[in-house]
């Protein structure tokens, strides 16, 4: 498809004066602004109500940095005095900042992920699996602080489904670019691509990750994330290092989601093996003595000293054969930042180096630098992040241990019911041969997970956690497993509900964009139903609400009776702040009393441990907490979930609804019609440009990144965007045995013309950009000292002026647009050859606990199967209507500060569980019907 410009007949563009920038045209609207002045407050309501029902549409003027509103022309012929002073009418023509724009061949995203699915070598064994830019981890996305960046992600798996969540960079992506199936968005088709836009902030640097959000995807389809700093790091090192833990499972993708969502259930088992930076040494393996020369310098060419001289990493690892362990290599004298990952699947890690004083954890899951906190051993659940400062020996001290060259880093499992341990090599010289495995375990590691360094993370600088005093609503997520009575499977619950990606049929966040206010979840109804809304069974919030989330965990009712499982749960939308954990039922007065006698102040966290603290309970008993606050600011639509796919798949997520309709519904009806469909216009093909809306603007450039750009303030090539995707300190990368297929391009290698993407072979030995971000020598700062520049910000959305490329695609390339549905036989430029996917101590022990008979009520006939909602319908214990009962959905008047604490909790009480309301009703999800883009299997 050729590269071109349109115009328009009924608009005049005005081009800005730097590429990168947004352009503008001349719209026969009228611009109504609403400037939110104290004294207009009375005007917010009449302002809802005209975008609710879509007599105003909200536009982002870049000169003002404010919202503003465009009325249809002929209202402005109202009489002027009629009209509000701030009613900024013209009776010809208002400004419009444009927001669709074709990402045709000029546009070139700042990275490349291709997701297609292999035999994947980790070292002693082989595994067919999803693969990013072909190798499981992919490469590593490096992205700049204050910018905007386009991710291209391609699915070219013939039979599934795709979408990529940017794990932790909370409330910086557009509002469907989340990434999450059926909750943001409709997932990428098969043969289809679509174009992330993510948005950091200054002070957003740290360690994130990148993975799918469909079924067990995140298995291997994943790989890490780097926001660097935007001024001087507060901490000094000398290089860093990527490790990213993930489990190896023999057992499939497809089979895991078969095998827990079967009747009887069926358990897939424990992890097999833990794989570090793409090698794992599985059960049944021993690790061979592996040859001198393999590098492990993953992620490594950075400093934040002056000086550093930081030696040549790779951004992509390679799946080898060779049943070797991983290595880490370091030389002596060096401080190094390891950038550690838990991408695991289920594995809660402890983790310890032979021989070593630790690690100094100076972040958690990114974002705020913390007060340097010195450990010897480091935990890591699934979805964790720490970054830890790890102080390699000094020659003398090498000399001193008899010139040692190799040291282990031990890692075990914990919180399931089989242990399992690993062994990675840090080298001093790799000249040196990788060492055999160990004969006898070097390092003695806790056994009790439990509570490990809670209340101790504190920010360096930044935002404080609202007080208890601040709190005005509380909600408990009671978690509980057991059996649906409606299909016989083993389910997880949040406070009576399941979710998971059968249970909308359309996306709520597009169901909102669709419908407004009628699918919106009623607050009221919700407040009085332990937090979520039966109608669409979300948890609504309002925006300035300050909330305190309780995760509370249960024995099982079903499987092993009173068992307890740990639970590493994440929040999308908004970092929130850790205020603790611990055994039986939270009691908030006792822990706002802890939390003053410790003097503790939270830090910002995405995903934290429900921790295991007894081994069994009786079924329901409380069996430990784990509290979150937060304020919130980030309208849309967001989840929290358990961390463990398994648990995700049996529907341990919620869905939470920030702000009302006026607040989510932030693109024009015009520019949001792409996204409203599966496989619509911002789903791009190889014979389809797609159009995007351009949510954000760099037009602020925050941290400097013209600045600091070789070429005096412009990005590189064709590309208009200011993201951001890797340095020239990176070697020749490599992938697959150096080489690189049509389908598996090297992340940062810009996308060939669509018209050649059939032919064209890819090079990955140079990065896609000329962008270089260094460290100032005369901006460093001292070790353990915040600077001014480094407090994190946690402001909501970054500023929202859109930009880009003013075009739309015209009728006849529409018409030329390849369907999505019925893919992949009805489609062309798609490679058909891809291989298809594969086939307390005081607690009872289990044994003395008689299989339960709580397999709750019968479901109520008159509404369950409801066949007319998309969520699962029809629980028992009906409260009326296809949830709970035809509730009207409304709009309550916004949250006042005066107002009480809301307290959204369930009861519990010792080997009792009250059939209709702990159960949510009991009635589970009915069996829904195909939807328009399920081809063939889901999964």
């Amino acid at each position: 498809m050729a590269c071109s410009a349109r115009g328009w007949d009924w608009a005049l563009p005005l081009e800005s004066g730097r590429p990168g920038k947004a352009n503008f045209r001349v719209l026969p609207w009228s611009i109504l602004a609403f400037w939110q002045w104290p004294s207009l407050s009375n005007l917010t309501p009449a302002i809802k109500w005209w975008r609710g029902n879509r007599l105003i549409y909200p536009v982002r003027l870049i000169f003002a940095k404010q919202t503003a509103y465009c009325l249809p022309f002929f209202l402005t012929m109202w009489p002027r005095r009629t009209l509000p002073s701030i009613f900024l009418t013209s009776y010809l023509f208002g400004l419009s900042a444009t927001h669709t724009a074709v990402h045709d061949d000029c546009f070139v995203p700042n990275h490349n992920l291709r997701v297609t699915i292999r035999e994947v070598n980790f070292g002693c064994e082989t595994r067919q699996s999803l693969v990013v830019n072909g190798t499981s981890p992919g490469p590593v996305i490096r992205l700049l602080p204050g910018a905007r960046t386009w991710i291209r992600v391609y699915n070219d798996i013939s039979d599934q489904n795709l979408t990529m969540h940017w794990h932790g960079l909370t409330q910086r992506m557009a509002p469907f670019a989340d990434g999450t199936p059926q909750a943001s968005q409709w997932p990428i088709p098969p043969g289809h691509f679509f174009d992330y836009e993510v948005a950091t902030e200054p002070g957003d640097a740290g360690t994130y990750f990148y993975h799918s959000h469909v079924a067990m995807q995140a298995t291997t389809c994943s790989g890490p994330v780097v926001v660097d700093d935007c001024s001087a790091c507060p901490f000094n090192y000398d290089d860093e290092r990527i490790l990213y833990f993930q489990d190896y499972l023999r057992v499939s993708d497809k089979e895991m989601a078969e095998d827990v969502q079967a009747v009887p259930y069926i358990w897939p088992g424990e992890t097999d093996g833990i794989v570090l930076n793409g090698r794992s040494v599985p059960i049944g393996n021993k690790a061979a003595r592996g040859p001198s020369g393999q590098k492990g310098v993953f992620g490594g060419g950075h400093a934040s000293s002056p000086g550093g001289n930081p030696s040549p990493g790779v951004k992509q690892i390679t799946n080898e054969e060779g049943c070797t362990l991983p290595v880490i290599d370091v030389e002596p004298g060096k401080t190094y930042r390891f950038r550690i990952a838990g991408a695991t699947s289920l594995s809660l890690l402890s983790m310890a180096i032979e021989d070593h004083a630790g690690f100094t954890v100076i972040q958690a899951d990114g974002m705020q630098y913390l007060r340097p906190v010195d450990t010897r051993d480091l935990q890591l659940g699934p979805g964790q992040r720490f970054d830890v400062l790890f102080r390699a020996k000094t020659m003398d001290e090498l000399a001193a241990d008899g010139n040692k060259t190799t040291y282990y880093l031990q890692f075990e499992t914990r919180s399931r019911p089989e242990q399992l341990r690993g062994y990675a090599v840090i080298r001093y010289d790799d000249n040196v041969a990788v060492p055999e495995e160990p004969a006898v375990s070097p390092v003695d590691l806790p056994a009790d997970p439990n509570g490990w360094l809670e209340y101790t993370f504190e920010p360096l600088s930044g935002f404080v956690a609202p007080t208890a005093a601040e709190v005005t609503r509380r909600i408990t997520l009671e978690v509980v497993q057991l059996k649906d009575n409606v299909t016989g499977r083993q389910i997880w619950q949040l406070s009576g509900i399941t979710w998971t990606e059968e249970s909308y049929k359309v996306p709520l966040l597009v169901d909102i964009y669709q419908r407004g206010t009628d699918a919106m979840p009623n607050y009221t109804v919700a407040k009085g139903n332990k937090g979520w809304d039966p109608q669409t069974g979300s948890f609504p919030i309002k925006l300035g609400e300050v909330v305190e989330l309780v995760i509370q965990n249960t024995g099982t009712i079903s499987s092993i009776a009173g068992f307890v499982e740990a639970h590493p749960f994440h929040v999308h939308s908004q970092h929130v702040f850790d205020i603790g954990g611990g055994p039986g039922v939270y009691d908030a007065d006792a822990n706002n009393a802890k939390i003053d006698s410790l003097g503790y102040k939270p830090t910002l966290r995405d995903t934290t441990m429900l921790y295991r603290y007894q081994d069994t309970v009786y079924p329901g008993q409380a069996a430990g907490w784990r509290a979150w606050r937060l304020k919130a600011t980030a309208p849309g639509v967001w989840m929290v979930h358990c961390h463990i796919l398994t648990h995700m798949a049996m529907g341990m997520q919620a869905i939470f609804v920030v702000g009302d309709a006026s607040d989510i519904m932030d693109i024009a009806p015009s520019d949001v019609a792409g996204y409203l469909d599966y496989g619509g216009s911002v789903y791009g093909n190889s014979t389809f440009a797609p159009s995007p809306n351009e949510y954000f603007s760099d037009v602020a450039d925050k941290c400097g990144v013209y600045a600091q750009s070789e070429d005096g303030g412009q990005p590189s090539r064709s590309n208009t965007t200011s993201g951001y995707n890797s340095t020239s300190e990176y070697s020749d990368s490599t992938s697959d045995n150096n080489s690189t297929t049509e389908d598996e391009p090297e992340t940062d290698e810009p996308v060939p013309s669509m018209s050649e993407s059939s032919t064209k072979s890819l090079s990955t030995s140079e990065p896609d950009h000329d962008l270089k971000v260094g460290h100032d020598d005369s901006s460093s700062t001292t070790k353990y000292h915040a600077t001014a520049d480094s407090s994190p910000t946690l402001a909501g959305h970054a500023e929202q002026t859109p930009s880009g490329t003013p075009e739309t695609a015209s009728d006849s390339e529409d018409a030329d647009r390849e369907p999505a549905v019925g893919y992949p036989a009805e489609t062309t430029g798609y490679d058909s050859s891809v291989d298809d996917y594969p086939a307390t101590d005081s607690a009872p022990a289990a044994s003395a606990i008689p299989e339960p008979v709580y397999e709750g009520p019968p479901p109520n006939e008159e509404h369950a199967g409801h066949g007319e909602h998309p969520i699962y319908q029809g629980h028992a214990g009906s409260k009326g209507g296809p949830f709970y009962g035809g509730h009207p959905v409304h709009q309550d008047r916004p949250f006042r500060k005066d107002d009480p604490i809301s307290e959204d909790v369930p009861s519990y009480g010792k080997n009792t569980v009250d059939k209709g309301e702990h159960w949510g009703a009991g009635g589970g999800r009915r069996e829904q019907p195909k939807r328009p883009w399920e081809f063939g299997e889901h999964y």
